[in-house]
């Protein structure tokens, strides 16, 4: 029966270590979980289409033609006049009819192609790093929810400390009314101070059930009401924001795009070929159905495209300029977030200094003033409200420290984590 009850407790104590979770753990989940995490793999597999698609312009092309014509004249020669017996001239059928296949390869496109699958390889990184910059932003609110259950439970905890003590009290004075030492006032004082108390712990522990339901949905896990969260560990900061890779990554992204403009202005040479069936043939004076092939090369150089491509380039400059006003506007409004929580920091920890002496000095004045309640020197009411001043400075004093701790991790995340 001992050994069984030895494994019990061993099970026990691992379930409990289990329910513990870490601020770490909660933002690892959560990026997990992230619904946009998907986004990328689709960035990729639409990216590696379109690059596909411009691969196939280095295939031959192969296009099938058919055309039925009637016209107003042809071309014909009047040998009437012409002085040689027995030569005479057809004129070809009005009604002409043409049956062909087209073939083309692309020899040199003056890397137009090339430059094109550039610019989906950096717009597929400028996705793929929009997406880490809206995972990087969930930090922030798995941090606050984190910290806010933080808070709760360490005021369930004061606030169940303050009830021991209550209803260790009100046994004492029960039991001191019924032997006629003490009034009853005493005794209902205390039972309703114990009520109230009671439901402000239902109003906190509603409060901490509805942000471990809202962290479980953000994380994309079910946490146990009964999770442990340890929430006085800061994780180190390391590395630069997410964002200042997103803007160099649209900065290359427009500088590829610069590069097609002038692949475009390149010449173009093509081979081409044709099979053909039709009435008349290459030999327009044969007025019937005859096959023909054709083969060449064929050069195209747009020379003058009236400004088009300058300003497309002009275009593009402004759209750099654009990032930079945006990264600009960015580091203003981070150094403004760190700014003020630089201050926040410092704010929480002059006050946990000081909480040290007014949690010493209240507990001081709680254990007197419970003396003097035991002797009948004072009524419940001063007890109580020495009891709830003592509690409430150790609130504080938990309090200040968790906030001091979130403090620390949004400076943090402000920096890049």
């Amino acid at each position: 029966m001992k050994r069984y009850t030895v494994i019990l407790l061993l099970c026990l104590s691992v379930a409990a270590e289990a329910q513990v979770v870490s601020l770490k753990e909660c933002w690892q989940k959560a990026a997990e979980s992230y619904p946009r995490l998907k986004d990328s793999q689709e960035y990729e597999q639409i990216a590696m289409l379109r690059i596909g698609s411009l691969e196939t312009g280095y295939l031959p092309r192969l296009d099938a033609n058919a055309q039925a014509s009637y016209q107003s004249d042809v071309t014909h020669l009047d040998l009437s006049k012409v002085p040689i017996p027995g030569l005479a001239a057809g004129a070809p059928d009005k009604d002409q009819y043409k049956l062909t296949v087209d073939m083309s390869q692309l020899i040199w496109d003056g890397g137009m192609i090339r430059a094109s699958k550039k610019v989906e390889l950096a717009g597929l990184d400028v996705d793929k790093k929009q997406v880490a910059v809206d995972m990087y932003a969930i930090r922030g609110r798995v941090a606050q929810l984190f910290f806010g259950v933080a808070l709760k439970e360490q005021q369930l905890k004061i606030q169940e400390a303050l009830k021991a003590d209550l209803l260790q009290k009100l046994k004492k004075t029960s039991s001191a009314v019924r032997n006629g030492a003490l009034l009853k006032s005493n005794e209902l004082i205390l039972r309703a101070e114990i009520l109230k108390l009671e439901q402000e712990m239902i109003s906190a522990e509603s409060d901490r059930r509805g942000l471990v339901d809202a962290l479980s949905i953000l994380i994309g896990s079910k946490l146990s009401y009964e999770v442990s969260f340890v929430w006085n560990e800061v994780p180190p900061a390391g590395g630069l924001r997410p964002e200042y890779e997103l803007f160099k990554l649209q900065k290359d992204r427009l500088d590829a795009s610069s590069l097609l403009l002038s692949a475009k202005r390149m010449p173009k040479i093509t081979a081409f070929g044709q099979l053909g069936y039709s009435k008349p043939g290459l030999n327009m004076f044969k007025n019937e159905f005859d096959g023909y092939y054709l083969v060449g090369l064929k050069a195209t150089w747009n020379i003058f495209d009236w400004n088009v491509a300058k300003k497309d380039r002009q275009v593009i400059r402004h759209q750099q300029s654009l990032i930079d006003t945006k990264q600009q506007l960015f580091e203003q409004s981070r150094q403004m977030e760190l700014a003020q929580e630089a201050k926040t920091e410092a704010k929480y920890e002059k006050l946990l200094a000081a909480d040290a002496e007014v949690v010493a000095a209240r507990l001081e004045v709680a254990k007197a003033y419970s003396i003097m309640y035991d002797n009948g020197s004072i009524d419940a009411a001063d007890y109580v409200s020495r009891q709830t001043e003592l509690k409430q400075a150790e609130l504080n004093a938990e309090q200040h420290r968790i906030l001091l701790s979130f403090s620390r991790v949004n400076i943090n995340v402000i920096n890049g984590n």
